[in-house]
């Protein structure tokens, strides 16, 4: 038993030392190599490379100590200068005016007009059946006075609201012809719009009462009124065809403009005459009114405000410029 125990161990130790054998890795003694250090050559100058070297330094020295001076001849400048038309210094300066830019928005007016035209549009919805007979009545060439009364007692609020149409179109308008016909154009156009408002509801309003007092005080009230009905029915029409006008002129062409403005003025004074036209055969059916004597109230009442508002509009003008 004892035998066994040592051959074991034997063999142990044997297969110890056989495996250390082929795990340790060979060996090799290192050999070194000795490294001399890196010459440093020295360039060889030549006799000519040694002067150009000193002459070098010497202009060196010579200019740190003596610095050279610069000196220029204005006068001799100055007057080859003045012969190069890029420097003109003999002649006089020129000036050159600059103006702020202006921004040219349209925005309010679109804002304006657009209101404008909603509040037609919705007068023509809710009023429609009078705003059809207002064109109805228009293009009649006789005129019931009983039918006119009625009308008007039945229908005050859509009158009133297209006579509140024809005085805002109207104002704007006339910013507008003011603008073509360069009047007044350094002033706010807000003010001037609500100059010829206050204008144009001021001649309404006058020419109102006072066809209203001569029906009274000469007892003829229903002749009078047939008179103002046809005054603000064709101050109604006018303010209805100034929608589209306005358009155009708030965002105009340049070759348009004109021949808008010619237009206009031709209806306006169709517009005056077939006024006049209709009121004289409808006051003639009632009494018995001579041609002369209606000739002189409208040049007294109707022509006359007109002129002495162009007068003022021009003196103002004057004043302005």
């Amino acid at each position: 038993m004892m035998k066994n125990w040592i051959l074991i161990l034997f063999l142990s130790t044997l297969g110890q030392l056989v495996l250390a054998q082929e795990i340790q890795p060979d060996t090799v003694p290192a050999v070194t190599v000795p490294v001399s250090p890196p010459q440093r050559t020295v360039p060889v100058l030549t006799a000519a490379q040694k002067q150009a070297i000193k002459d070098s330094i010497d202009i060196a020295a010579i200019m740190v100590e003596q610095p050279v001076k610069v000196t220029l001849n204005y006068q001799r400048l100055k007057e080859q200068l003045s012969t190069d038309p890029l420097f003109p210094f003999g002649k006089k300066a020129s000036k050159i005016s600059m103006h702020e830019y202006q921004r040219d928005d349209k925005d309010a007016y679109f804002y304006v007009i657009a209101g404008l035209v909603l509040f037609y549009g919705l007068i023509k919805l809710i009023f429609g059946k009078y705003v059809a007979w207002l064109f109805n009545v228009f293009f009649r060439s006789n005129l019931r006075p009983q039918q006119i009364r009625d009308q008007l007692q039945h229908t005050p609020l859509p009158s009133l609201l297209l006579n509140i149409l024809f005085i805002f179109v109207g104002g704007v308008f006339l910013l507008f012809l003011s603008e073509y016909y360069n009047i007044a154009t350094d002033e706010n156009e807000w003010i001037l719009i609500a100059y010829y408002c206050a204008m144009i509801a001021m001649l309404i309003i006058g020419q109102y009462i006072l066809l209203k007092t001569i029906g009274w005080i000469f007892n003829i009230s229903a002749i009078t009124d047939i008179y103002i009905f046809i005054i603000f029915l064709v101050n109604k029409i006018i303010g209805i065809i100034l929608l589209p006008v306005i358009v155009l002129m708030a965002f105009p062409i340049p070759t348009l403009i004109p021949v808008v403005v010619t237009i206009i003025s031709l209806i306006f004074l169709i517009l005056l005459l077939y006024r006049f036209i209709i009121s004289y055969k409808s006051i003639g059916n009632e009494i018995k009114v001579g041609r002369f004597h209606f000739f002189i109230y409208l040049c007294a009442f109707e022509i006359a405000p007109l002129l002495v508002i162009g007068k003022v509009l021009l003196d103002y003008v004057d004043r302005s410029y």
